[in-house]
């Protein structure tokens, strides 16, 4: 799923040259193809390449075009939408917030540590503190209740590994395992419960949850066709709101109401990231994602079957945004901008305040 992913977002041109130089078994055509699109990308630093494929060496990459090109030919004349490309696929931000005057931002710095920054009262922002463990996603967070953050994120192999905040300090990592194919998703419908969303290999939805000290759960299967992470919140004791990008590039949901998760709905939109959604309160969901112009925008509903129009917030995204709600009049998103910097902006209660540089670099 990881090299499909890759080749599905190099383009048709390169993918000819690759087929072609794979027929004719042609290894140093292929690797130096490969090269240049790696380099094109900016993914030819042997960090970056283990961070965005899992693998360490370019011979693994060209023994994939020798054995498989019949699969690359297939994705060049696929008329389904392509998966996304591996940056939109890996790059994003998550937010959470312990409480009406406190913010904060996590994500994957350059060296694949987990990052993370805070605004508390009206003071500045904190500088970059890095919490180390290796990243190759996007993390998510969660906060609970008021003294206790949930961030997870896939490691090296592709599992889902979790840590947090006690009121005190980082707790070491903790594995969950499965096998994810996105950045996770986190959401709690109280100070005793947590659900981690994901896709898996098979592109479904899948869903892990702990409740009250209890050992996590088994894996479950809620279906769908996923091309994104997927983005979850909860806006009450009994519900969960689930938001992706289908395969027509659609924004999707479903929602638990505390007994069965509804069918989809497809809201429409044409999405070129993963979604991000918060809520202000009971009945009330604010989605967020980037647009084809690389636009921030932004859609609100009930959640039970109105939703505005597509809103353009402008700001010129280079990953998937995150948004969080500390207070019920406010709203803050999050995202990279195009110096690979995070930049945000907050919505409160009246209007959209104006982008605001936070710095930090953002993979």
């Amino acid at each position: 799923m990881i090299l499909e992913s890759f080749f599905s977002g190099v383009g048709t041109v390169a993918l000819k040259e690759l087929i072609n130089w794979a027929k004719k078994k042609d290894e140093k055509r292929i690797r130096d193809t490969l090269e240049k699109i790696l380099d094109e990308r900016g993914l030819n630093k042997p960090s970056q390449l283990t961070m965005v494929t899992h693998i360490t060496n370019i011979d693994v990459l060209v023994q994939y075009v020798l054995l498989h090109s019949d699969e690359l030919r297939r994705l060049e004349t696929s008329s389904t939408p392509v998966l996304p490309s591996l940056e939109a696929a890996t790059v994003g931000l998550a937010a959470a917030s312990l409480g009406s005057d406190h913010v904060e931002c996590f994500y994957r710095g350059p060296d694949n540590h987990l990052k993370h920054r805070w605004w508390w009262n009206g003071s500045p922002w904190s500088d970059e503190h890095d919490l180390g463990g290796v990243l190759t996603s996007a993390p998510a967070a969660i906060s609970r209740r008021s003294n206790h953050i949930e961030c997870f994120y896939r490691g090296p192999d592709n599992q889902i590994w979790h840590r947090w905040w006690d009121g005190s300090r980082w707790e070491r990592e903790y594995w969950l395992g499965g096998i994810s194919t996105s950045a996770p998703a986190a959401a709690s419908l109280g100070p005793d419960h947590v659900e981690c969303f994901y896709r898996g290999q098979d592109n479904h939805l899948k869903h892990r949850w702990w409740w009250n000290g209890s050992p996590w759960s088994d894996e479950h299967d809620l279906g769908g066709m996923l091309t994104s992470a997927p983005a979850a919140v909860s806006w009450g004791s009994n519900r969960i709101d689930c938001f992706y990008r289908g395969q027509d590039n659609h924004l999707w949901h479903r929602r638990w109401n505390g007994s069965h998760w509804s069918h989809e709905e497809n809201l429409g939109g044409i999405l070129a990231s993963a979604p991000a959604v918060a809520s202000l309160g009971p009945n009330h969901l604010d989605c967020f994602y980037r647009g084809q112009d690389n636009h921030l925008w932004h859609r609100w509903g009930n959640g039970s079957g109105w939703w505005s129009d597509e809103h353009d917030l402008g700001g010129i995204l280079t990953s998937a945004p995150a948004a969080i709600s500390r207070k019920s009049d406010h709203i803050e998103c999050f995202y990279r901008g195009q110096d690979n910097y995070l930049w945000h902006r907050w919505w409160n209660g009246s209007y959209w305040d104006q982008e605001y540089w936070l710095g930090g670099f953002a993979t």
